[in-house]
């Protein structure tokens, strides 16, 4: 909720993702499936200079954390390509789906299969990468009543 506050807001989202990295278990830790959607989804975005400034800034902390082995050697290799601007397949597939309807990849087939990644590695990327289409565009992609519970944690 922090992390996604502070975007929303335009503040400096090191802070927050910086208590990310790492949490959880599993090759993929949560919070770093969670970061690599965002900023999966922040490089797939025409943005403002401060909110390119964001990115930008989550950018190098995930690749920071990728070369200090802050997290699973897995996890850190994916970190260092989304701070690149390079998205798994399965993410990449709902993006386009999403961005070109009809056009190739089904939304219907392209969510259900990024789900299917990990315990909840796809979850947690999905949840990523829609939170920062929501952030930083005029869509709204949020099921109903999840912004709410992101606005309450906000202060968590």
């Amino acid at each position: 909720g922090r992390l996604l506050g502070a975007l929303s807001r335009g503040e400096d989202p090191a802070p927050a993702a910086a208590g990310l990295i790492g949490l959880g278990p599993g090759l993929t830790p949560a919070g770093d499936d969670l970061l690599t959607g965002l900023l999966i989804g922040a490089w797939s975005l025409h943005l403002s200079p401060a909110e390119a400034a964001q990115r930008e800034r989550l950018a190098r902390l995930l690749e920071e954390a990728a070369a200090a082995h802050g997290t699973t050697d897995v996890s850190a290799a994916y970190l260092y390509h989304a701070s690149q601007g390079r998205a798994t397949g399965r993410l990449r597939d709902v993006l386009l789906a999403l961005a070109r309807p009809g056009d190739g990849v089904r939304l219907a087939e392209a969510i259900p299969r990024a789900l299917a990644m990990g315990r909840t590695s796809g979850a947690d990327g999905l949840l990523g990468l829609l939170s920062a289409l929501t952030i930083w565009s005029a869509q709204d992609l949020w099921p109903p009543g999840l912004r709410a519970l992101i606005a309450a944690g906000a202060g968590a």
